[in-house]
């Protein structure tokens, strides 16, 4: 379940360079799972540092932390 919920956002996060996040609308039937498990993994990958959370005005989108390069 984990590996296949990254795919999707590795996917989206490769096909918009980062700048837009997975919507989570619909993820959940691609996945077979319910929406409390959904949540569950969301938090626990959020907590883990492997996702970030993006709010904008239409809502909420989750995507691959950008790395920081420091000089």
């Amino acid at each position: 379940m984990e590996e296949n919920l990254m795919k999707l956002i590795k996917d989206q996060y490769d096909k918009t360079g980062g700048a837009n996040g997975l919507d989570l609308w619909g993820v959940k039937e691609k996945l077979g799972i319910t929406v409390e498990e959904l949540q569950e993994l969301v938090y626990r990958l959020l907590n883990e540092k492997k996702i970030i959370k993006l709010n904008h005005l239409n809502g909420t989108s989750y995507t691959l932390p950008k790395i920081k390069i420091y000089d």
